[in-house]
């Protein structure tokens, strides 16, 4: 049975994807206000959130019997096959410069533009059964503290200290830095009641400091680094994360979203969030074409919300022409 509040959750998380990923077309350093950074953390929730909600579904799924085999066989591919046929493109691109294996290694690897997700997934995927069997507090203790020294190292002694910045698929593309979200996802799955146990004026206050928390680092590496780059994810906002998915996850907020199921705008919402894949798949094909219109526009607040909007629903729109065309090619190969 489809659950509408995991669609509407799913909407809002690309909804953030896109901002996140047009927001470098239209802000630099000195454009970037108090208010833009306080808005640019909220969207940081984003890839935390479409993992918690892998997870929590997953831990419904038959270990047992196989299931574990039948279950990589079958859900690898909905994701691998739509990332790998959206880099033939970048191959293309790179193999016009010569030949080499480079572009081959890199199109199977997801390195290509924001494609590090689809490696993450599929990391979580093979550790399913393991991660099921050793879903705990415990093990949520032990992945937080692995996550909040990644982000740390990577902010202070990477690109802070050493001036460097780490290979997106590096840094991003691996389990260490997300693998707390999804067992999140687990956790809550396993246990729908277990988050009763957790004070919900505790979980809230955590969530609200650590979002304080980021902005305050952000201006930090922002002013060490003289760019946006403190904007992203980093050891305050992994905070904030966590603690925003145990609200997210909770029966509570579950029900008080689903008092609005007979809205249009919700439901439309939740249509959005059923093409979310498909949207994040192909999105950055839409902004990049419509980067060179950005001078058009002087200010970088009308710039970023105007244009994400525009990039979202050119998304959708296609998604869903491809859809009525073609439901079962472009199932395959977008993953809608």
């Amino acid at each position: 049975m489809r659950i509408s509040y995991f669609d509407f959750l799913r909407c809002i998380a690309i909804i953030m994807v896109v901002f996140i990923h047009c927001f470098g077309f239209c802000y630099t350093y000195p454009d970037v206000t108090l208010p833009v950074i306080f808005v640019r953390n909220l969207m940081n929730i984003a890839v935390p959130l479409f993992l918690a909600i892998s997870g929590y579904f997953l831990a419904s799924k038959q270990m047992e019997d196989g299931g574990y085999v039948r279950f990589l066989k079958k859900q690898i591919p909905r994701v691998y096959i739509p990332v790998l046929f959206c880099s033939l493109y970048y191959v293309c691109r790179d193999l016009t410069y010569g030949f080499s294996l480079n572009p081959f290694i890199k199109l199977f690897s997801c390195y290509y533009t924001i494609y590090y997700f689809i490696a993450v997934i599929i990391q979580c995927y093979l550790l399913l059964w393991f991660l099921k069997k050793h879903t705990s507090l415990i093990s949520l203790i032990i992945l937080s503290i692995a996550g909040f020294i990644w982000w740390g190292l990577n902010s202070y002694l990477f690109v802070i200290h050493m001036g460097k910045n780490l290979p997106f698929i590096i840094y991003a593309g691996n389990f260490i830095p997300w693998g707390v979200f999804f067992v999140e996802g687990l956790y809550f799955g396993l246990n729908k009641n277990n988050g009763k146990s957790i004070k919900i004026g505790t979980v809230i206050f955590a969530t609200l400091l650590f979002l304080a928390l980021s902005i305050f680092e952000s201006v930090f590496i922002m002013d060490q680094t003289l760019t946006p780059q403190g904007l992203g994810q980093k050891a305050s906002i992994f905070g904030f994360n966590a603690f925003f998915c145990i609200l997210a996850l909770r029966n509570e907020t579950q029900n008080f979203f689903l008092r609005f199921e007979r809205s249009k705008i919700y439901q439309l919402l939740c249509v959005m969030g059923r093409y979310s894949f498909g949207i994040y798949l192909i999105h950055f094909f839409v902004l990049s074409s419509l980067a060179h219109f950005k001078g058009y526009i002087a200010s970088p607040a009308i710039k970023w919300i105007l244009g994400s909007l525009v990039v979202l629903f050119i998304s959708f729109a296609l998604l869903a022409i491809c859809k009525k065309i073609s439901p079962k090619i472009t199932r395959i190969l977008l993953g809608v």
